[in-house]
């Protein structure tokens, strides 16, 4: 099941709503009103064991890669993404996640 969020606000407002659903968040790690990892940071808050994978056509910025988070960087095939998710999901690694 995949829940899809236009903001953060919303983001923020459909995990209050289906916490016990969700078990990992996708977010890009520059969004316009705040970012990923603030985003992340704010859920993480509510359910310390989330797991999340950041996506981005850009580095991970230094403070987030020492919290161990994984980064996929953009362009990236739905393969790839399925990939991806299924690897944080189970807690091993991702060759495609870099960072």
């Amino acid at each position: 099941h995949v829940l899809l969020a236009s903001s953060a606000e919303e983001a923020l407002t459909l995990f209050n709503e289906n916490q016990m659903a969700i078990s990992l968040v996708l977010a890009d790690v520059n969004m316009p009103d705040i970012s990923g990892p603030q985003l992340v940071a704010q859920l993480l808050a509510k359910k310390p064991l989330l797991k999340s994978l950041y996506m981005s056509g850009a580095s991970m910025p230094e403070d987030v890669q020492h919290q161990g988070a994984m980064l996929l960087r953009k362009p990236f095939s739905t393969q790839v993404l399925l990939n991806a998710i299924q690897s944080v999901l189970d807690g091993r690694p991702f060759s495609d996640v870099i960072d």
